[in-house]
């Protein structure tokens, strides 16, 4: 109910009527598709993303959450599309290309990056939307995955480039090697956030034997800046706290 309140105001606008056209088209996606996890994702970028927002798809791999960024955000908005392997860059920029026309297609730019490096491209409080769907390639080399050491740094960043009201979506599978310690690092550090800055939330599909879990933090936008300051200063003493450990 919430979600269509909101979206019949925002209708007003050329850009929020896409919108509402395009989260139609994800709610049928959601349906058709037997309630994927990533239909879900879908689902709740599509409340959050704005038109002319950046978004960015940190774990590009074929280009699927591209895609949906992409025509959420609009012709005005900025897409970054991330992935350690030129193999998916490409494979994302074919994927785009071929499913949005070139004057629906927002700027999109491709980053042959890690995921953990995301604070080298991105500025603070900046992005609407960030996603990863760990592991690894399909149908590519599966040796190249993401890690728990890797996407911990990675979210650690994303949390100072989103900006308030925004969103980070990640997509984790336990069945894959490695999945159950990603995944548990994801849950831990979402579960340590501060509520005064974040509200955090995770599903699962409770009677499929070791599916994906789905988790999502929310940037507050009801927070005064001089709170999420002190918020900030705070996560960074934990960080230099952790480094100088680890360094130990």
């Amino acid at each position: 109910m919430l979600h269509s309140i909101r979206l019949a105001t925002r209708s007003r606008t050329s850009g929020w009527a896409r919108q509402c056209k395009t989260r139609t088209a994800l709610v049928d996606e959601f349906y058709r598709q037997g309630a994927r996890l990533t239909s879900l994702s879908h689902l709740l970028w599509s409340d959050i993303v704005r038109p002319g927002d950046t978004v960015l798809d940190a774990t590009c791999g074929n280009g699927f959450d591209s895609v949906v960024l992409a025509r959420l955000c609009g012709r005005q908005g900025n897409v970054l599309c991330v992935d350690i392997q030129e193999q998916a860059l490409a494979s994302t920029k074919a994927h785009l290309e071929s499913v949005i026309p070139l004057d629906e297609r927002p700027h999109i730019e491709y980053i042959h990056e890690s995921h953990c490096r995301l604070d080298h491209f991105v500025r603070p409080n900046s992005v609407g939307l960030i996603c990863f769907n760990a592991g690894y390639l399909p149908k590519g080399d599966h040796t190249l995955c993401t890690t728990a050491a890797t996407t911990r740094k990675a979210l650690d960043a994303a949390a100072q480039a989103l900006r308030p009201g925004g969103m980070l979506s990640v997509l984790c599978y336990i069945k894959q090697t490695g999945g159950t310690d990603e995944c548990e690092t994801v849950r831990s550090w979402m579960a340590a956030l501060e509520t005064e800055e974040f509200v955090c939330g995770h599903m699962e599909v409770l009677n499929r034997s070791q599916g994906p879990q789905l988790f999502s933090a929310w940037k507050r936008d009801d927070v005064s800046e001089e709170r999420r300051q002190r918020v900030a200063q705070k996560r960074a003493r934990a960080k230099k706290k952790r480094e100088t450990q680890n360094v130990c």
